[in-house]
């Protein structure tokens, strides 16, 4: 027996319904755990080209330095950053947002910080008593395109704490 028009179209709706309900519910499952998902941060330098490493302190003076591959310089900055993760911040799913000025506004007041760069590529800066970080698109002079990133499992390490780390690594006086 053939279906009836209100009857295909009914059947339809109800494919409909469900395909959006099962995507909707995948957004929800997925989203979060891409947004959990730990990333090494060795995974921001790229150590087979020279990074440019930047410390600013307030006790002493500033450390500007570029590292080589291959050096043990590299291996002790490999090293630290192996041992920590980040995670994106939420606002990382909007682009330029409040929050994202917030963590801008409050590096330009930040007295000890840190910066990296890899081969003229992305750079990332953290300091302070923040857990989170940016990092920056190497075609981006304003920001705009600049991330908020969480330093290791939903900000358990302070940004001042890695600078120590690397510091102590590198035998940085």
């Amino acid at each position: 027996m053939p279906l009836k028009s209100t009857q295909v179209k009914e059947r339809a709706w109800t494919y409909l319904f469900w395909a959006v309900f099962a995507a909707a519910a995948a957004a929800v499952v997925l989203l979060p755990a891409w947004l959990l998902l730990p990333r090494s941060l060795a995974g921001l330098v790229d150590a087979s080209a020279p990074v440019e490493l930047y410390i600013q302190r307030f006790d002493r003076e500033d450390v500007d330095m570029t590292i080589a591959p291959g050096t043990p310089e590299m291996e002790a900055l490999q090293g630290v950053l192996d041992r920590h993760t980040y995670h994106p911040h939420w606002t990382a799913l909007f682009g330029s947002t409040e929050a994202q000025a917030y963590v801008s506004d409050t590096y330009r007041i930040l007295y000890d910080f840190v910066r990296l760069r890899s081969g003229g590529g992305e750079s990332c800066q953290f300091g302070g008593e923040l857990t989170w970080f940016r990092k920056y698109a190497p075609d981006d002079p304003y920001s705009k395109k600049s991330r908020v990133l969480v330093l290791d499992y939903l900000g358990k390490t302070e940004g001042a704490a890695l600078r120590q780390e690397l510091i102590e690594a590198l035998d940085i006086q």
